[in-house]
């Protein structure tokens, strides 16, 4: 018996006719009755009663088979749906965008736990400057942005949803032996005689620098701005250049031949991941819970 016959059982007891039910499942009638009779068969007993042929009587081993046939076909239909969500969740595609911060994080990791674990599926990491971050966002080309809260403070709430990853405080770093290098804190005006050399426009770092510098009505004398960290450090380390790095970046890469402060008020900010509401792909979804712990 397969699961055909069950749903051919119940077909034919909900219509209690061989004949609509042989329309319905599109079969015809002879072929269905011969079914019906293999069936009885195969149980040994009398399921429906024929004498009858406008109106079929259903026995009393036929009414506790159809409550079977319905339990068996509902759990058949449930385990196809789980196959089929297993399936669509380890298959398919993520597109991610971030600003260039995976492994001070702990995103790496993350991202080499999920590709290891779903092994099938094409993970398109993007690296990028926040405005590029969002554009491609707001342009519906990823599944997930992960930037700094005054980038996803941009997006519409009512569209978006931003998650926090991690909190972090902005510090100000030069060489060891700068003259603030004592310092445990600095106010901006404690900064206006010195170079400044920064990550580029779009990495969170820039936007939050230049509003300190603008709040204290000062304009930072700004150097080069770059991408990369190790480039800053490479210029502050023999001159009286300042640059400035989250607290978690600025681990990865400082040693004895630096020094570090924060502000007199800390400068504090938040990396968030943020996606459409309502538009979150299961790949996507299982990502945030799963690799992100969200």
């Amino acid at each position: 018996m397969t699961f055909e016959d069950l749903q051919q059982f119940i077909t034919v007891y909900e219509a209690k006719s061989v004949s609509s039910a042989a329309a319905t499942l599109n079969m015809s009638q002879s072929a269905l009755s011969k079914r019906l009779k293999a069936m009885q068969e195969e149980l040994g007993t009398k399921l429906i009663l024929t004498a009858n042929r406008q109106h079929l009587t259903i026995t009393e081993t036929g009414e506790r088979f159809y409550r079977f046939a319905q339990r068996e076909t509902a759990t058949y239909e449930q385990l196809k749906s789980e196959i089929r969500s297993y399936e669509a969740l380890h298959r398919g595609t993520l597109r991610l965008d971030m600003i260039p911060i995976a492994s001070q994080y702990g995103l790496t990791v993350a991202l080499k736990s999920f590709i290891k674990h779903y092994p099938d599926i094409n993970v398109q990491l993007t690296e990028q400057p926040g405005d590029a971050v969002l554009t491609r966002l707001q342009r519906g080309e990823i599944d997930l942005g992960i930037l700094r809260d005054m980038q996803t403070q941009q997006l519409e709430p009512a569209q978006y949803v931003c998650q926090t990853i991690a909190t972090d405080e902005l510090k100000v770093v030069m060489a060891h032996d700068h003259p603030l290098a004592q310092r445990q804190s600095v106010n901006v005006r404690d900064l206006a005689g010195y170079d400044v050399v920064l990550l580029g426009a779009g990495s969170g770092v820039y936007e939050l620098v230049t509003a300190r510098y603008h709040e204290a009505e000062l304009i930072p004398n700004i150097r080069l701005t770059t991408m990369h960290a190790e480039t800053l450090l490479s210029l502050i380390q023999t001159n009286n250049w300042v640059t400035f790095l989250f607290d978690k970046t600025a681990q990865a890469f400082i040693d004895d031949r630096f020094a570090t402060c924060g502000f007199d008020e800390p400068v504090v900010s938040q990396l968030q991941v943020a996606y459409r509401k309502n538009q979150l792909s299961r790949v996507a979804a299982q990502f945030v819970t799963e690799a992100l712990g969200l």
